[in-house]
Order: C-alpha cells, then sequence, then structure tokens
C-alpha cells in the first residue's frame, strides 16, 4: 500500500489561509489533523498577542487542488492562492470563493465569557461547499 504524508501549506499571501495538500479521505482523522493546527496557531497567536482584539483572528482550510489544463481560463485551483492575492478583474478571475466545493474548515474566534486565560473559537468543517459540523475550541493557557 502507498501512503502519502498529508501537508499543510500556509499562502504567503494570506497567513490566514491552509490548502492541504494529499489529504486522508477519512473525515475524522482529516478534522483532527486541521483541529491541530488550529491549536498550534492559536499557541502561536498567544505567543505574538494580548487577545485584546482577538476577535479579528481566523484561520481558512482548503484542499490543495491544481488545474494543468492551460487552457482554462479562471481556473487555476487553489494552488494559485499560495504565492498569488485574488484577482478579480481582467480576463482571468480568480477568486478563493469559486471553489466552495475544496472548502475543507473555517476557524472563528469567539466570546470566552467570564475568563481571561482562555481562547475559545468555533471550526466548522465543510463538505461540497457546506457546514458539516462544529467544533467549539477552547484553549487555556
Amino acid at each position: 500500500m502507498f501512503f502519502v504524508n498529508m501537508e499543510f501549506i500556509q499562502s504567503k499571501v494570506y497567513p490566514d489561509l491552509y490548502l492541504v495538500k494529499h489529504a486522508v479521505e477519512e473525515k475524522d482523522s482529516l478534522h483532527k489533523a486541521i483541529k491541530k493546527v488550529v491549536r498550534q496557531n492559536l499557541i502561536e497567536y498567544h505567543q505574538k498577542t494580548d487577545f485584546k482584539d482577538s476577535f479579528q483572528y481566523s484561520l481558512r482550510f482548503y484542499t490543495y487542488y491544481k488545474n494543468w489544463n492551460p487552457l482554462t481560463f479562471g481556473d487555476s485551483g487553489t494552488a494559485y492562492f499560495i504565492d498569488n492575492e485574488e484577482d478579480l478583474g481582467g480576463m482571468v478571475v480568480e477568486d478563493l470563493s469559486m471553489y466552495p466545493q475544496y472548502k475543507l474548515a473555517i476557524f472563528t474566534m469567539t466570546d470566552c465569557k467570564n475568563t481571561n486565560t482562555s481562547i475559545c473559537g468555533k471550526l466548522d468543517y465543510y463538505e461540497n461547499g457546506y457546514v458539516l459540523k462544529t467544533d467549539m475550541i477552547k484553549h487555556n493557557f
């Protein structure tokens, strides 16, 4: 059997965007891996900030997809966003919203009531552009 390691590629232009290359088929394993990356990011974010304005913090996860057809205009795939910003004008349009079927998860900060030592957030997992399930994350420091 041939195993390929799942890889999280962070966009160079959108620090909140991760593309998952060679995503595992088993949803629970994929969701655990995404949740682990979210927790790692929360630790790093906490070390850099004091969280007073943390409700603007979010993370996006999409499947890595690259269109190899050079004749297709406006469908370079999610891989385009590793090095390029969205291009909404001109002959070729590249917008991440063109790829809802490749959206895997979105993490957004939420209010942790009555605590200054925790970070809370909502992690929505997607399938075919729709929310599949939601995890609430509480990380204590």
